[in-house]
Formats: structure tokens, sequence, C-alpha cells
């Protein structure tokens, strides 16, 4: 092929040269509009998301190193504390982040990450995480399934799953109502070992919602989050080690409630129990229809306050309250019958010294009685008695004479009308009949 200086120095022989295909490549590109970002999304899915990808298997599975997933959670509420079944609720976020070296792509498109719809979701691998001591619990789907899933150029995958759940706790009460319990929610995967799986909790482990409260309980998180280990015993079916991680939450529980439901009423019903000593001796239905209804109302608020705990063989804080507040009341009753009984015995020793002193006598008055109060009515009764023996032994002792006749003999019946008289003069209530009888036998 010969060279010629004019192809050279002309400009039509130069531009056919090198300089033409560079200008032609330039043109073809800048005619093809440019992909836009969803677009891109799209291509990166359909390349990472291809028939080569499986979800069903663990990124590392066919090497010698566990897939490290790293878990947070976020309360959003504690719903409810319940002693009696032992469990509480919650409502948290559990978020997770592992990396999957095969979802990597070049970040050609500058995408910072690719949100994957819930409906996509199913195609990528998820770590098998679940709770050791949930009872039950639901994923949220108003309006639709509350998960997101990110991508990352680098491998990186984040998950979060809104989540409704109720754990199981082991409560122990034997100060309660003053007691403190630690609740715990342990995570473990359910069918990778260790060797395949491993959780690792995040720099923030629990993220508490700001200004959450409960009713009965202050919450708190102690950072005691850490690691342990799930295994199974030798006689199981299945064995290995499974990976494990726990979170403690510490419930420091409030007695103002008790303070005002159980323990101010207590006090004014054992106080009310004592209001007893001031009524009357006599006043035997007030004193017991009293006793008894603060014993009644004792029975019954001792069993209202244990309602809601369970049945326990040990004894509760509670329950030495109530049996102390129960024993004064029932202290006060038996107070009651106590002194009734030796009131009682009391009456009968004085009625039987007295008519010992009569019989011999000699009418003293007997100073144990002396500035004693008694009834009215039982201490007429008791001096008309009196009265009564002494004018007849003066009546029997002496003679009376009714026209120089001695009636001596006749002295029955002069007993009978002075009897008669002194009960006229002293209780007029006796009827109209038997004063008459009285003058008339006079």
């Amino acid at each position: 092929m010969g060279f010629s200086y004019t192809n050279m120095t002309s400009g039509r022989g130069f531009m056919a040269g090198p300089i033409m295909p560079v200008l032609v490549n330039l043109t073809l590109f800048s005619s093809i509009p440019r992909m836009s970002f969803g677009q891109a999304r799209q291509a990166v899915l359909k390349d990472i998301l291809n028939d080569t990808y499986d979800p069903k298997i663990a990124p590392n599975f066919n090497d010698n190193f566990p897939t490290k997933v790293m878990v947070q959670l976020f309360v959003l509420s504690i719903d409810s504390v319940d002693e009696s079944a032992m469990e509480y609720s919650m409502s948290i976020y559990l978020r997770q982040k592992w990396n999957d070296h095969r979802l990597m792509w070049s970040d050609n498109a500058n995408l910072s990450r690719i949100e994957v719809d819930t409906k996509l979701m199913e195609r990528v691998w998820t770590p098998d995480l679940y709770f050791v001591n949930e009872k039950q619990a639901i994923m949220h789907d108003v309006t639709v399934s509350n998960k997101l899933l990110h991508l990352y150029p680098n491998g990186t995958v984040q998950s979060s799953i809104r989540i409704s759940m109720t754990l199981s706790c082991d409560m122990y009460l034997h100060k309660y109502p003053h007691d403190e319990q630690e609740c715990s929610v342990n995570i473990s995967s359910y069918s990778y070992t260790a060797d395949n799986v491993v959780f690792k909790w995040h720099s923030t482990p629990v993220i508490m919602r700001e200004g959450m409260t409960l009713p009965r309980f202050e919450v708190e998180y102690r950072k005691k989050a850490g690691e342990c280990e799930f295994k199974t015993v030798a006689t199981s079916m299945i064995s290995g080690n499974f990976s494990c991680i726990t979170a403690e939450f510490h419930l420091t529980r409030l007695f103002g409630y008790y303070i005002a439901q159980v323990y101010l009423p207590s006090v004014l019903i054992v106080m009310l129990s004592w209001v007893s000593f001031w009524i009357d001796i006599d006043a035997i239905p007030a004193r017991v229809s009293l006793g008894l209804l603060t014993v009644l109302t004792m029975t019954t608020q001792s069993t209202g306050a244990r309602n809601s705990l369970p049945r326990v063989s040990y004894v509760k804080a509670i329950d030495v309250w109530m049996a102390m507040c129960l024993g004064f009341v029932f202290a006060a009753l038996l107070e009651f019958a106590y002194v009734n009984v030796q009131n009682r015995v009391e009456r009968r020793r004085r009625m039987s010294v007295m008519e010992g002193n009569e019989s011999n006598g000699n009418v003293k008055e007997d100073p144990k009685f002396k500035n004693k109060e008694f009834p009215t009515e039982e201490f007429d009764i008791l001096q008309l008695k009196q009265a009564d023996r002494v004018l007849t032994r003066q009546v029997k002792a002496s003679t009376c004479t009714n026209g120089g006749q001695d009636l001596e003999s006749n002295v029955p019946d002069n007993v009978f009308n002075l009897q008669c008289c002194l009960l006229v003069c002293i209780l007029p209530v006796i009827p109209m009949a038997t004063q008459a009888s009285c003058h008339v036998a006079t």
C-alpha cells in the first residue's frame, strides 16, 4: 500500500484515519438514553436474584465459618405483666444485619442501597431466628406486612420486623408487693447450629422508646445483654450447640397502688375493730356484730388481694400483712368474749358474797365492789333483795301487840305486809291490784 503526502496533508484524508471511529462511537453512545435509577434497581435485582441464587441455603453454608448475624431490639411498649401466669407482653422492632456475598453488585449506577419490596423478600435468605421463651406472637400486617429489607453493594443485608409477643418470665414473689423481677428475652437459631449461624448483639443491643411507662412497674434495661448457650441434652434425639443471646429487663414494682388499695383499708378495718372496746359491755349485739363484720371484711380483702397471684407454696409478704391484720381483728372479737365471761363470773361471785353476809346477819358492803359501777336495774334489784331480808329478820325478832294480844304468832302476815309496802314504796310500777292487797292486809 502506497503512502501519499496528499493523503496526509489533506484534511479529508486525515479525518478518514483513526479519529473517525472515535467520533462515530461517541455519536452512537450519546444517542442511547441514560438508564434511570428505577431501571438500575430493577437491573441490579435481576442480576443478583437470578436463578443461581438459592434463598434456602445460608450464605456461608459451604464454607468453614458461620454467618454472623447482628441483632438489635427497639422496644415500643411493654403492655402488661401477669404474675398469675408468670408472663409479660411487649411490642418490638426486631432488627437484624448480616452479610451475604452472593448479593454483592458493582455500584455503577451510584445506588447506595436497594429497598426490597415485601413481595420479593421471600427470594432473599433470612436467619431462622426465634424467641426461646415466647408463648405466643404475631407479626403485624396492617395495612401490609410490617417488614423491611435493604441490600447494600458490599452484600450487607438489613431487615426489620414488627412483632407483638408474650414471653414467659420466672418470677419470685417472696417480697410481693415490694419485689423486683428480672425478665429476659432469649433469642436463638432454630435449625442452624453455631457452625453455620452465630447471633451477636449490636453495639446498642436494646433501645427503649422514650417516655415508655407501665402502670405498676418501673422498667429498666441494665445492659446485661450477652451470649448464652442453648445445648441439647445427651439423651435428646437432636443434638448440637445453638447460638443464643439474651437481654434482661429489670422490673421494679410501684407499691403506691397497694398502699391505697390494701394497706390503708386494712389498717382502718383493724382500728374499727378496736371501737368495740368503748362500747358498753352489756351491748352484746352491737359488739358481736362489729366483731364479725370486721373479721369477714378482712377475710374478703385478703382474698381479693391474692386473686391476681399464682397459688405458690411459699409465704409472701402480703400474706404476712394480711395474717397480722386478721389476727388483730380476731383478737378483738375474742377479747369481748373473754371480758363477757369474766363479767358474768364477777356478778355471780358478788351475789354469792352478799347472800353469805346476809345469812350470817352481817350486812356489809363488800369492799371488792366499792367504787364499781353496775347497771342501774341490777343494782336496784340487789338493794331490794337485801332490804327485804333485813326487814324480815327484824320482824321475826320482835313482837308486836294489838289490843294486849301477842302477835308473835302472826309474824308471817306482818312480814308479808311489810314486804309489800316496801315494794310499793320503792317500785311504783307494781300493779295496782298488788298495792290494794297490801293496804287491805295492813
